[in-house]
């Protein structure tokens, strides 16, 4: 049980909900994938674009990369502040421009902007994180937590003058992907409520088509029910009993037949 709170925990602090995430610019697509100590790495098949850790976290480099020749360069190096816990992480790539979240201490945090062609670099957003992107839009939140619990995200998009909000998906949201052209999420009736039901809703991304695809309630009095990885047919999610001696119990959902199946921990995506 510890194992797998901390493992949610830690995905939602680094703001990303374990699935790639296509991400088309101008003229070239570029694709994130996720590294197993959550590194984000971005790439359109000629480039890759990612950051670097010191040993020591008092400083992050931002790296272009030639997919072909091998060949990287340092795009930026940024000194970290110690004292809020301060890091940079990629949210978005569309065109030549990098979108860079900046957290700080328990998720706080701002959106930072790079062109490598202009080499301008300046912040887009106060108190905000982009949790998911694909294209111009992008999934955000004012700021992310660092437990398990639901908080409010939004669609904004990539404008000529800037970040513009689309709509807002919920107050009490969780787990929100991009799979596709459509986004999925979780919502809650209130934080206080706790996640004992869950209602799995999908829409298009300019905030569309809103759709319910599924209502689930903990089979125990004190559970909590969350979603998990979403895929193009299918998504998981685990029903946590809260409860002494007993295991969390896992659940894939085929949206298709719209039938719900046990599956192992293992199985789960």
């Amino acid at each position: 049980m510890k194992k797998l709170i901390a493992s949610l925990c830690a995905v939602l602090a680094c703001s990303f909900l374990f699935t790639a995430t296509p991400v088309q610019a101008k003229t070239t697509n570029y694709e994130m994938t996720l590294t197993k100590n959550y590194q984000r790495i971005w790439s359109n098949g000629t480039n890759k674009i990612y950051i670097t850790t010191s040993k020591d976290y008092t400083k992050q480099k931002l790296y272009l990369k030639n997919v072909k020749s091998g060949k990287k360069k340092v795009l930026k190096t940024f000194t970290l502040n110690q004292e809020n816990d301060e890091s940079y992480n990629i949210g978005n790539v569309y065109g030549t421009t990098i979108y860079l979240n900046v957290v700080r201490g328990a998720g706080d945090g701002d959106v930072y902007t790079y062109n490598w062609k202009t080499n301008k670099f300046q912040r887009a957003r106060k108190n905000f994180a982009i949790l998911n992107a694909s294209g111009k839009y992008m999934i955000t939140s004012n700021y992310t937590p660092t437990d398990i619990s639901p908080f409010p995200q939004y669609i904004y998009k990539i404008t000529s003058k800037g970040l513009e909000k689309v709509k807002k998906l919920g107050q009490n949201t969780s787990q929100s992907q991009i799979v596709g052209k459509k986004i999925y999420y979780a919502k809650y009736a209130s934080v206080t409520e706790g996640l004992h039901d869950m209602t799995v809703w999908s829409c298009d991304l300019n905030g569309k088509n809103v759709t319910s695809v599924l209502k689930v309630s903990s089979k125990y009095e004190h559970g909590d029910v969350m979603l998990q990885t979403v895929g193009a047919k299918s998504f998981d999610f685990v029903d946590i009993p809260n409860e002494e001696n007993k295991d969390p119990e896992y659940y894939r959902f085929d949206m298709t037949t719209e039938k719900t199946t046990p599956i192992t921990e293992a199985e789960a995506q």
